[in-house]
């Protein structure tokens, strides 16, 4: 389908994960459109094909040659014309086009998750400093060879629940001490 029933896949597993989750006893529940999602799908693939253009654009400038005959040569004297583009498309998909999808994605799911049919969810990511820590992230990682793995983890998962918020409808001590007295055994270990 050419990644076009992507926001149709998205909603089906957001609303089975959101659909078969409890707390305790209390349901979750999602009820969410796909009309957000293809317009974030259609914002990342106009942005991946900038990207893809831009490599390209970037390949034959380096390579020297727009000759298809001659690039096999140009190549080999210069074999940055070949890596430089192709970085460029990776760090271009992964950093700006996926995240695009990605922030809209949990926005959706968590703006329209509800528990008990009662309290709501919100989630206010900004796709800008969503990508701004990947990246930062990312290169934290690579600079000190995975050590500072733990560190970038807990950096992006403060960021998400900083934008993460319970829309309460009515006080919580009831609700929280009905969901404790019936979870049972189990719930208590």
């Amino acid at each position: 389908t050419l990644y076009l029933a992507t926001p149709y896949v998205s909603r089906a597993l957001a609303r089975f994960i959101g659909n078969n989750s409890t707390y305790g006893d209390r349901p979750f529940a999602v009820d969410m459109t796909v009309g957000p999602l293809y317009k974030a799908l259609a914002i990342a693939f106009t942005t991946g094909i900038a990207i893809l253009l831009a490599s390209a654009g970037i390949f034959f400038a380096l390579a020297g040659t727009i000759d298809l005959q001659s690039l096999p040569f140009a190549l080999e004297s210069n074999p940055a014309a070949f890596i430089v583009p192709y970085l460029l498309l990776i760090l271009g998909f992964a950093f700006v086009a996926y995240p695009i999808y990605a922030v809209v994605l949990r926005n959706e799911t968590y703006n329209n998750l509800s528990l008990d049919g009662r309290h709501r969810f919100s989630s206010t990511l900004s796709t800008r400093t969503f990508i701004w820590i990947a990246f930062t992230n990312a290169l934290a990682v690579i600079f000190t060879l995975g050590l500072m793995s733990p560190w970038a983890r807990v950096r992006m998962t403060t960021y998400l629940a900083s934008e993460t918020a319970l829309l309460a409808n009515g006080p919580l001590d009831n609700f929280v001490s009905t969901v404790k007295a019936e979870s049972g055994v189990v719930g208590d270990e």
